[in-house]
């Protein structure tokens, strides 16, 4: 086995690829001496729903535009020709390598990885080097860790908690095992990339301002480009309007007589409700509801509702949410008990909720002339009129949380 290896694996829905994307493979690249970086995008993935997908065609030809000119950086198509499903362990097989690969991955994807497609087969084919993404913390993954290397028979060399710590703060940059026996690495690498998802850009090119993004490089210039040229990820009139935060349109005296969708709405700057709800989803948080009571709520003008999967996924959501607002500046309260939890903002409050609170409680119920706004799988808001509303399991139409990505 040789020291380091010569070829990388970056494989994801690059939907689209974006500066964070590139970023990451700049870092890997020069930190581990890479050669030759094979950007796989996903065809079909078995564990991720691809949110507003304009096609794995377009997909590979922004990929192609991204990564023209940077020296040893390949566009392999091997997934999206496939009609079926793409499984990493097979298209391990199928590339053809000498030698074993690191195979790159986001902590959030490392989280599901026991549960892919043959573990032990992909183990036993490639290295994994598993990155820091914002937002998520190598103290979540303490536990997968362990897992893996039980599967290995290595139960003594696992990543301690103290060590974890060391990663999320930066006082240690990369952790590693090496186990020559059975030729495998594990890399831990906390990554200095900027804050930015596909959900995020997606959002931002659909029309949505999002102050978090408003003074980054989000996209290389030739992928904006084509994303024009192509008019990808463009919203319709529809979901323009029913956009939390920000009317689109003047509401007449006659109509606020009514409940019409945009009379409860109260200016914030730049789309603050917006671009939270969104923060919420790119964190798998599912059942995202908006409601703008205005004068009918005594303790904010809006209020998100969220669900999420136990109390880990929903530390892990607040810990996010403390990285981005209070360490730019932007304090907030919070508090949590056994299933569920709050976050105060002033103007906004986010409630979250493990399934049984959020039926138990049913907030929404406490205003039932407000309509309400859905946030959908690829970040687009659909109104829902008081008369039509459900809670989450009685009927509606619902956001799932959607699984890690498998690459």
């Amino acid at each position: 086995m040789s020291i380091l290896p010569e070829v990388a694996i970056y494989g994801g829905a690059f939907n689209p690829i974006h500066e964070g994307h590139l970023s990451l493979a700049r870092e890997i690249q020069n930190r581990f001496r890479i050669s030759r970086i094979l950007f796989v995008p996903a065809g079909r993935p078995p564990h991720k729903f691809l949110a507003g997908d304009p096609g794995p065609d377009h997909r590979f030809e922004m990929l192609k535009e991204a990564i023209a000119g940077h020296q040893g950086w390949e566009a392999i198509p091997i997934e999206i020709e496939k009609s079926g499903v793409s499984y990493t362990v097979d298209t391990l097989q199928e590339i053809h390598l000498p030698g074993r690969p690191w195979l790159l991955l986001g902590t959030d994807a490392f989280e599901g990885f026991l549960s892919w497609k043959d573990p032990t087969t992909i183990l036993a084919r490639a290295d994994l080097l598993v990155a820091s993404r914002p937002g998520t913390s190598f103290l979540e993954i303490v536990p997968v860790v362990s897992a893996l290397f039980s599967l290995l028979g290595k139960n003594g060399s696992a990543l301690t908690p103290e060590d974890a710590c060391l990663l999320d703060s930066g006082e240690m940059s990369l952790w590693m095992r090496i186990f020559h026996e059975c030729s495998f690495r594990l890399a831990l690498v906390r990554a200095d990339t900027p804050d930015i998802s596909s959900t995020m850009v997606r959002g931002v090119l659909s029309g949505v301002k999002d102050p978090s993004l408003e003074k980054k490089k989000i996209l290389p210039a030739s992928v904006k480009s084509y994303i024009v040229e192509k008019e990808l990820f463009v919203k319709d009139d529809l979901s323009k309007e029913a956009m939390p935060g920000k009317s689109s349109r003047t509401v007449s005296s006659g109509e606020k007589s009514g409940h019409d969708p945009m009379v409860n709405m109260i200016d914030l700057p730049e789309d603050v409700p917006a671009s939270m709800a969104r923060f919420l989803l790119d964190r798998k948080v599912g059942n995202i509801w908006v409601m703008s009571p205005g004068a009918e709520c005594s303790y904010a003008d809006h209020l998100i509702i969220g669900e999420v999967e136990n109390e880990r996924h929903r530390d892990a959501v607040m810990d996010a949410f403390d990285q981005r607002f209070t360490k730019r500046g932007e304090p907030f309260l919070s508090e949590k008990g056994p299933i569920w939890s709050l976050m105060d903002f002033g103007d906004v409050v986010i409630h979250l909720f493990l399934s049984a609170g959020r039926r138990l409680y049913r907030l929404e119920d406490l205003f039932p002339t407000v309509s309400l706004w859905v946030l959908s799988h690829d970040g687009h808001f659909e109104v829902r009129k008081p008369e039509d509303r459900h809670a989450p399991n009685d009927g509606g139409t619902y956001l799932s949380i959607p699984e890690p990505n498998r690459l």
